[in-house]
């Protein structure tokens, strides 16, 4: 069997499944914007192996009848598994972002069973809105997030999504994005989102370190006791400071310096 994953076209499926996992790991973590980043770049492996399968010769038969399994199970993963796990994380576990979940997770398993036994519409089109679509979609939504009611986009991203599963199996001829635009566009989506995410942690982590600073005097004049459960160690105060760690207690701040 491992012989078989050999193969540089399953190669690259399988590093595509590397991202997906990854993507669901930061998106459990609660980083939704860096997780589509990553997403973006499961997705790229599922059209890139697609084109090196197309130009490849003397692959042996059963390398490609295992590829064609891996790809669906790939698909699956990045196309619809990813997409509702962001909804239900978003969702913060509210009914209709189960029902949107369920709704991909299904409309998903029934189109590739369609595929995997009738194939494609034909070059141009799909019959139907393609798995491939569903993390471009989720980065546009997040790249737009700024301008739209933050309290209202969890709702309106589980819309969105219903309709887009209820297109999954629709009879619908849906055209076929051309390669080039989809890796120019999913190249830039990520570099945005994760410049947008590692943009954001350094705004927090400069807030932090003023709040450290601000407070460092209060808190050294009134030192919790030594059997106080929220103090962790002692306050050391130096001009040479370079860093600061920072964790909340219950009635107490935790404050470290570092050398």
């Amino acid at each position: 069997m491992p012989r078989h994953l050999a193969d540089s076209i399953n190669v690259i499926t399988i590093a595509g499944l590397g991202c997906s996992t990854l993507g669901l790991y930061v998106a459990l973590a609660g980083e939704l914007e860096l997780a589509v980043a990553i997403a973006l770049w499961a997705m790229l492996a599922h059209h890139l192996d697609g084109v090196v399968a197309c130009r490849s010769r003397n692959r042996s038969s059963e390398a490609a009848m295992i590829g064609k399994s891996l790809t669906g199970f790939a698909n699956f993963i990045y196309g619809a598994a990813f997409p509702a796990a962001v909804l239900l994380q978003i969702g913060e576990g509210s009914l209709l972002s189960l029902f949107a979940a369920l709704a991909l997770l299904v409309s998903g398993a029934v189109r590739l069973s369609h595929c995997s036994n009738f194939g494609l519409f034909d070059d141009e089109h799909f019959l139907g809105g393609p798995l491939s679509y569903d993390v471009p979609l989720l980065a546009i939504a997040f790249l737009a997030r700024p301008w739209l009611p933050d309290e209202s986009f969890p709702t309106l991203l589980c819309c969105l999504f219903l309709g887009f599963a209820a297109l999954h199996v629709a009879s619908t001829r849906i055209p076929a994005a051309g390669r080039a635009i989809i890796t120019l566009f999913s190249v830039s989506a990520s570099a945005a989102l994760t410049f947008r995410t590692l943009a954001r942690a350094r705004a927090g982590v400069r807030s932090a370190q003023a709040l450290c600073l601000s407070d460092a005097g209060t808190a050294y004049r009134h030192r919790p006791h030594a059997h106080d459960a929220n103090w962790v160690g002692n306050l050391l105060i130096s001009p040479t400071t370079l860093g600061v760690k920072v964790k909340a207690g219950i009635n107490s701040y935790d404050l470290i310096y570092f050398k």
